[in-house]
């Protein structure tokens, strides 16, 4: 395939391309967010193409695109880092070996992409007569949160909200572990006290993960506004959720070996598959 930019043009359809180097602004940007030592929530980044499609569909503004021509190796790459120089703010080279400092990972994919991360609150979620919605409570590890992202998107929620945030959302780990998810479902980090008045005010219904519930997930209708509670693996949920004026329901997934509990991410991806399938009229 024929890399146009592998002689280093200094521009591109009038968007200038610089190169840097180590002690460049653009490299310790980059690398800081990646070691997660940047402080600015407000931007996010992801290593690699794949984020294009979801960012353009979005209009998220990207601030900076960071690549090794050397890493072009299709016709689509190819088209993708045109679209992405297109769209940013500024567009820089990098060495494979710069890019090597900048990872995180045993390789580079060699593309960096720094945006806008998007801010969205409860307004943003469109309320219906059934209403799906996912609350993380107190969740502290990236990929956990980052896959129930993932998995409420793809069961057709409304929106996830975050509360007891241990993690910041814009985590470049939670975005790729989400696949992109955070950037077009509303994902929304709240304080506890104003989300539970949010949904008593809206009328939801709570259903809370409890291994001693005596009602199975499979048992509820979820019909109406349901908000599923998903809590800290160690922790548990806040006692808030069964202390508040909102109606509430416990729930448990069945176990029928030895282990007593499952992960959190795929818990949750379980009762909402179940919750939205039955709003949906899909099951019984």
């Amino acid at each position: 395939m024929q890399n146009q930019f592998q002689t280093f043009p200094r521009s591109f359809e009038g968007h200038e391309i610089i190169s840097i180097g180590p002690k460049s602004d653009q490299f310790h940007m980059i690398k800081d967010m990646i070691a997660l030592k940047h402080k600015d929530k407000s931007v996010f980044v992801i290593e690699g193409l794949w984020g294009y499609k979801r960012i353009v569909q979005m209009g998220i503004r990207v601030r900076m695109f960071c690549f090794c021509p050397d890493y072009i190796r299709t016709e689509e790459d190819l088209e993708v880092v045109k679209g992405f120089i297109r769209i940013a703010d500024e567009s820089c080279y990098a060495s494979d070996k710069l890019c090597a400092r900048m990872t995180d990972r045993d390789s580079t994919e060699g593309f960096f992409v720094v945006a806008d991360y998007p801010v969205r609150t409860v307004e943003d979620i469109e309320l219906k007569e059934n209403n799906l919605i996912i609350i993380t409570d107190g969740l502290d590890k990236p990929g956990n949160i980052g896959t129930i992202i993932r998995s409420a998107e793809a069961a057709g929620c409304d929106a996830v909200i975050s509360v007891n945030t241990k993690v910041p959302l814009s985590q470049h780990r939670v975005i790729k572990a989400s696949l992109g998810g955070s950037l077009t479902l509303p994902v929304i980090n709240m304080d506890v006290n104003d989300c539970v008045k949010w949904l008593g005010e809206n009328g939801f219904t709570l259903y809370v993960t409890n291994l001693k519930s005596a009602h199975w997930h499979y048992e509820e209708s979820y019909k109406g506004r349901a908000a599923i509670v998903a809590g800290n693996e160690i922790k548990g949920i806040s006692d808030i959720w069964n202390n508040c004026d909102v109606p509430h329901v416990n729930i448990k997934i069945p176990m029928f070996g030895q282990c007593d509990s499952l992960n959190v991410g795929f818990a949750t991806t379980m009762v909402a598959y179940e919750a939205s399938l039955k709003q949906k009229g899909l099951i019984k």
